[in-house]
């Protein structure tokens, strides 16, 4: 790709030396690396052109007229901590930070004023050797984002909502690339849902990339929803640094037309440290949807669980590429990959590929994929007990879906998922 240039340094972002250098260094390495081609092994199996073309659009100037009523229904609760950005841009109206002195929330634009030390000590540091190029186009290129501080023994009982919100009335292909710095201190637990919506026919994308970091004991559920239609491109980059005895459970939920990547990146950094990653996705038409995840385990006693479903219609398409490596500092690893895609139509298409890299011999690791269809002998006892063959067909295929919903800790985040994908695979099906 030709064209793309590191953007002026604007002050009201760039207040200190050590922004501007993070963002030379990034484009620095974009030029080195270069733009991903098919040949690439990590991206053998995605049309880039949808994303060329949406990095051609412009970066976001002007909010769109959005009231509160509008994001309602992409809210679990409407009284929550959130920040909503419209069209790649802060909206203070819509957003509401909670309480003063639990925890902090802000854009990230006023974070830099506010918090500098804290981000100028984590912004950046778990990303700068990573080979991606999307990771550093995001680095040279965000505006505006998310900074997320819970202090030490802090429990956030509730979801802290990040909405990130694309209208159908922007007249250009619209390009937005917002970046989240989420810190969550020792013995403290937290919940954060952040929602992609991508509404009408236009060409629009999202370049997010998420950097967090557990302290010893803490707790982070972080649910990622992506819906979108079919010209929408959303890509996803998520870094969890995890200490000693910290837990992260981060569950995927795709709903989209378009084109979804999403790359989950986690390190062990303590001993005991745990992750739960897992997924569904709903695709239908000619989505497509990519999920990486890495567990990189170099610190011993580490548990890690990637669990990822498919439910593929049309000509749709998925890939799971999955990585756990254990470093000769890893004794006792326990680590288990799964991805199981359910095709409903002979056009879709479905890829797994989780791997094991593993350098020392005291772990229990296993992986394993399946990719299939429904079952005859099912459908037809169903058809014996009076149902009709779409009733049948529905009942199956929710029951494959549900059963990932038991990752999701809240319990409205977790009854909006299960009527959506009733309402989703209701139209799948034809019931």
């Amino acid at each position: 790709m030709t064209g793309l240039s590191a953007p002026p340094l604007k002050k009201e972002v760039s207040v200190t030396q050590w922004l501007a250098d993070l963002r030379t260094q990034a484009y620095a390495r974009y030029e080195k690396t270069g733009f991903p081609t098919r040949q690439w092994e990590a991206w053998k199996y995605m049309d880039l052109a949808p994303m060329n073309a949406a990095l051609a659009g412009t970066s976001p100037k002007n909010l769109a007229d959005v009231i509160l009523d509008d994001i309602n229904p992409y809210l679990i609760k409407p009284e929550a901590a959130r920040i909503v950005f419209v069209n790649g841009v802060y909206s203070k109206p819509l957003s509401f930070c909670g309480k003063p002195g639990k925890f902090t929330l802000e854009h990230l634009e006023s974070a830099f004023r506010s918090h500098p030390s804290e981000l100028n000590e984590h912004l950046g540091k778990l990303t700068t050797a990573e080979k991606s190029t999307f990771v550093d186009i995001n680095t040279f290129s965000f505006r505006d984002g998310v900074f997320l501080s819970v202090p030490e023994g802090t429990q956030v009982e509730g979801a802290i909502e990040l909405l990130f919100i694309h209208t159908e009335d922007h007249p250009e292909p619209l390009i937005v690339h917002p970046r989240i710095l989420i810190l969550v201190g020792k013995n403290a637990k937290a919940h954060v849902v952040s929602s992609h919506i991508a509404l009408g026919q236009r060409v629009c994308a999202g370049n997010e990339v998420m950097e967090a970091y557990l302290e010893p004991s803490a707790e982070l559920e972080y649910v990622n929803v992506h819906r979108g239609g079919p010209k929408a491109v959303q890509f996803f980059t998520g870094f969890f640094s995890l200490k000693e005895k910290s837990v992260l459970k981060a569950f995927t939920f795709v709903d989209g037309e378009g084109v979804t990547r999403s790359d989950i990146k986690t390190h062990f950094d303590g001993p005991g440290a745990q992750a739960f990653l897992q997924g569904l996705a709903l695709l239908s038409g000619v989505a497509q949807v990519f999920t990486h995840a890495t567990a990189d385990h170099e610190a011993q006693k580490g548990l890690s669980r990637q669990s990822y479903k498919n439910i593929l219609s049309g000509q749709s398409q998925s890939e799971f590429n999955s990585l756990v490596s254990v470093r000769p500092t890893g004794a006792k690893t326990d680590s288990q990959q799964l991805s199981r895609s359910l095709l409903l139509s002979e056009g879709a298409v479905a890829h797994a590929r989780p791997q094991l890299r593993i350098d020392i011999d005291d772990v229990v690791c296993a992986h394993g994929a399946t990719v299939g269809q429904l079952q005859k002998g099912e459908l037809f006892y169903l058809r014996t007990r009076g149902l009709s063959e779409k009733d049948a067909r529905f009942m199956l295929t929710f029951g494959f879906a549900e059963e990932t919903l038991n990752a999701v800790e809240l319990p409205l985040l977790r009854e909006m998922l299960r009527e959506r994908i009733s309402e989703k695979l209701g139209k799948i099906v034809g019931v």
